[in-house]
C-alpha cells in the first residue's frame, strides 16, 4: 500500500503530540509508545531517522522525506521511495489514522 500524502498532516500532528513517547537508540533503531493506546512500535535506524525528520523539521511531503534518507544512507531513490512510502503507511495504521 503507497503512503496517502493526505495523511501526512495528520500524522505529523501525532508524531508532535504528546500521545506518543519515543526513545532513541541511535544506531539501534529506536521505539515510540502509543501512550494512549498502550501498544509499542518498534523503529530501526531509518525508522527512527523518519521520526526525528517528521518531529524536527516542517514536512509537507514525502518527497522531501525520500530525499533526506538517499542523502543520509546512500540508498537509491526508488528503494528510499519505497521504503519511505511503506514506513509511513505503517506507522499511519499504528496509529490507527488508516486501514
Amino acid at each position: 500500500m503507497l503512503f496517502s500524502e493526505q495523511l501526512l498532516n495528520p500524522l505529523v500532528a501525532v508524531l508532535k503530540s504528546d500521545r506518543l513517547a519515543y526513545t532513541d537508540m541511535g544506531e539501534d533503531g529506536g521505539v515510540l509508545l502509543d501512550i494512549a493506546g498502550h501498544q509499542v512500535f518498534t523503529l530501526n535506524e531509518v525508522g527512527m531517522y523518519l521520526v526525528n525528520l517528521i518531529r524536527n523539521d516542517d514536512v509537507d511531503a514525502a518527497e522531501p522525506l525520500t530525499q533526506r534518507v538517499v542523502a543520509e544512507f546512500q540508498v537509491d531513490e526508488a528503494t528510499a521511495r519505497t521504503d519511505v512510502d511503506e514506513f509511513l503507511s505503517e506507522l499511519a495504521r499504528f496509529l490507527g489514522l488508516s486501514k
